[in-house]
């Protein structure tokens, strides 16, 4: 039998490959073929899809921390410096994915500038999702 903390990593771990993952064909996929309100409106879906899986990993992240806790009952120095800059490039990341949705939102903006602030927001989401994926497989083995 599967213990519920195997469960919620598990969770944690589809969560953020989905919130990646639709980042990456957000990037690569739609925004290329934005130039329209068709492409537009595939981009909004896309953001608010990626924005549950985000919620998702946040919740399921604080799940596995409190379940931590509950089974050792303290940390390791090492733990919670790695967990503290962990924590810190998701706040990052949350910013970006907030920022990007405003980018599609705002009907003032056209479609081409919106696309272009999309493109640098995912980018440097990216970027961050892949440092707090090693710092995940860090944070697991301390």
């Amino acid at each position: 039998m599967i213990s519920g903390s195997t469960w919620i990593v598990w969770l944690h771990l589809l969560a953020a490959a989905m919130w990646l993952g639709g980042a990456m064909v957000t990037l690569g996929a739609i925004l290329p073929v934005s130039g329209d309100e068709a492409g537009r409106e595939a981009a909004k879906r896309a953001l608010f899809l990626t924005s549950r899986a985000m919620e998702a990993a946040v919740v399921t992240g604080v799940l596995n921390v409190l379940l931590r806790v509950m089974a050792s009952g303290a940390f390791s120095r090492g733990f919670i410096a790695m967990l503290s800059l962990k924590v810190g490039l998701v706040i990052v990341m949350a910013a970006l994915q907030v920022w990007v949705g405003i980018a599609w939102k705002r009907p003032i903006v056209d479609v081409a500038t919106a696309a272009r602030r999309a493109r640098v927001g995912l980018t440097v989401l990216l970027v961050l999702g892949a440092v707090v994926l090693l710092l995940g497989l860090g944070v697991r083995s301390v």
